[in-house]
This record gives C-alpha cells, sequence and structure tokens, in this order.
C-alpha cells in the first residue's frame, strides 16, 4: 500500500507485512481532490490547489501526534492498478444466514421475506405495515415513500405535501390493488377517523391478523365522499357486548379478517358511528355516513354473529366530514 511520509509529503510503497502505523484522514472529498498522480509527481503547481493545503495540513497533525506516515483516500490509491484496490486479507463478517436471522429479531420482520422477496405478497398489508411502524425517516414523506417496494405500487414523490398526504397516497394505491381490508386494521388514540391510518406506527404491536376466504368479494374504493365498503353490520353494539364500555349508538362493523386472540382466531370488528343529516347515493344507492370511533383498539368475536347483515355503507375521513359539518352549519345559516 501506499503512504504519506508525514514530514516530506512523498508518496512511499509498503508491502503487508512491513507496514508502519499511519494515520487515517477522514474527510468530505471536493471538487478538485490531490490524486496519486499529482502527490507522486510533487510539481510547484500543485501547491496552490486547496485539496493540498488539507493534505499538507493533515499530514503535519499526524506529524505532531507521532505519526511518521498517513493515508487518505484521495491520493494513496493508484486507481490505474487493480492491485491497489484489492484486499488480500478479506474474510467474511459473518453468514447471510446470521445477519437474516439478527434483522429479522431486530426489526420483526419475518425471515423469509428476507431470503425471498417474493414472499412478500403472501403476507398482510398490516403485517407489512408493522414492519416500517417504528421506521424513522429525515423527510417525513420518506416514510410512505420507503414503502412502495414493500408493496409493489408507485406514486409520484411530492416533496413538501407532508407524511399524512403521503401515507393517504400510499394506502390509496394499495387499495386499487388489493382486496385485502387489514389494511384498516389499525390502532391510534383518535376520539374519530376514516379508515385509513395517518402513518405506519399506527400497525405497531398489532396482533396476528388472516385474510377472510374470497368466498363473496366486494370492491371498496375511495370516492370524493369517503369511502365506500362492505361491511357485515350490527346496529346496536351493546346489546352484542353488554360488558363494554361502548356508548349509545355505536355500530359494530365485521371487516373480511380474522383476528388471533389468546390462540383463538376471531372475527375482527371496527366500532362505527353514524354521521346524522346526511344521504349518499353511490351507483344510485342510498348510503348511510359513518366514522370510525374507540380507534385505540380492534375488537372481536367467537365466530360468525347471526345478526350481522351485509351493507354498503360510506366510512368519511377527515377532510369529507369537515366538509360535510361546515356545509350543514352554513346551510343552516341561509
Amino acid at each position: 500500500m501506499w503512504l504519506l511520509h508525514t514530514e516530506t509529503l512523498a508518496l512511499e510503497e509498503f508491502v503487508e507485512s512491513k507496514t508502519p502505523p499511519y494515520a487515517i484522514l477522514s474527510h468530505t472529498w471536493g471538487d478538485e481532490e490531490m490524486s496519486f498522480v499529482e502527490m507522486r509527481r510533487a510539481h510547484m503547481g500543485i501547491q496552490n490547489k486547496a485539496s493540498f493545503r488539507k493534505i499538507s495540513t493533515f499530514c503535519y497533525w499526524a506529524n505532531t501526534r507521532g505519526f511518521k506516515y498517513g493515508w487518505a483516500d484521495s491520493c494513496c490509491i493508484d486507481k490505474s492498478s487493480s492491485n491497489a484496490l484489492y484486499i488480500s486479507r478479506m474474510s467474511p463478517i459473518t453468514t447471510s444466514a446470521h445477519f437474516n436471522s439478527f434483522i429479522a429479531s431486530v426489526k420483526r420482520i419475518d425471515e423469509r421475506v428476507i431470503d425471498d422477496r417474493n414472499l412478500l405478497s403472501t403476507f398482510s398489508v398490516a403485517q407489512r405495515m408493522s414492519w416500517a411502524s417504528e421506521r424513522e425517516t429525515t423527510r417525513s414523506e420518506d416514510l410512505a415513500y420507503s414503502l412502495m417496494g414493500l408493496f409493489n405500487v408507485n406514486m409520484p414523490i411530492l416533496y413538501g405535501e407532508g407524511l399524512r398526504k403521503a401515507f393517504r397516497r400510499l394506502q390509496n394505491e394499495i387499495m386499487q390493488a388489493s382486496f385485502d381490508q387489514t389494511i384498516f386494521a389499525w390502532c391510534a388514540n383518535r376520539p374519530s377517523s376514516g379508515l385509513l391510518a395517518l402513518s405506519p406506527a399506527s400497525f405497531s404491536n398489532l396482533p396476528q391478523l388472516a385474510l377472510w376466504h374470497p368466498k363473496s368479494l366486494s370492491p371498496f374504493f375511495m370516492t370524493n365522499v369517503g369511502l365506500s365498503i362492505r361491511v357485515f353490520k350490527l346496529d346496536d353494539a351493546r346489546k352484542l357486548l353488554p360488558e363494554s364500555d361502548i356508548e349509545d349508538g355505536v355500530t359494530i362493523a365485521g371487516l373480511q379478517v380474522d383476528i388471533k386472540t389468546k390462540d383463538v382466531w376471531k372475527v375482527c370488528i371496527l366500532f362505527l358511528k353514524p354521521v346524522g343529516e346526511t344521504n349518499f347515493l353511490i351507483n344510485g344507492t342510498s348510503c348511510k355516513a359513518y366514522r370510525r370511533v374507540m380507534c385505540e383498539q380492534l375488537g372481536h368475536l367467537e365466530g360468525w354473529v347471526k345478526e350481522f347483515t351485509p351493507e354498503d355503507v360510506l366510512i368519511l375521513e377527515d377532510e369529507h366530514y369537515d366538509l360535510l359539518k361546515h356545509s350543514i352549519e352554513d346551510n343552516k345559516k341561509r
């Protein structure tokens, strides 16, 4: 390897067994870094370059600290020689299997996906979201953009829109490509909400979820008045769950999702509250509007409830609900 003499600034070559102790320059590359060829020629013109002053200053400080030699990646590698770019003492840090196990344990990602990304589609939307529930990014929107590959979707990157809008767009893209209703199985400390989560953090620490057999699928989709979806509904939640702390007027909505609690698979339910003074038509059919309440929990019922009735409903997102309230109040003033 080549080293800089910290007094003369000359490059000297050493074989591995006789390489002396040396200091290493840690730096950010500029536009005109000193090259190996320039340092070897050592002509007077290079002394006017800012990068030469960086090298000479490095050598000065290395010398004052007792190092006779120094190394800088910009000028101590002969890039014309393949030997200079080869490390003969390379050894594996660990096996890929061990590294995969480590990643899986730290990030709570299924190890099978690390080995074979083709298995991604076999995991529910909620489970894949949970893998990113503790992720942190410098730009908030990247928390959503970084998940496109995880769900095999594409969307424009619009920095400045904020996480909420970016994550909303991501969920809309996922819904267009999947009938997986676990995308609605999240928890957050909110008094009321639509069916879409605000961030991947809402999918953390979820119980195990699984999809129903798709015997009679109904599409769900976002409209400009809310999310249109068919749910299995029971209007009087307190009748079915008399011991629970549920306020009057709350409706139980069964998703096409099973939830595992205490090693038993049960029907996953959400709690909805009707929005009054509304009458929406979707494809010519009158639909009731609701908001999700008790968002901090996912409910569950053991087995199928005969009182469940399938119904197409609208779940209002925040912007739809706010506009609805404003229009009703404004209309009352006229």
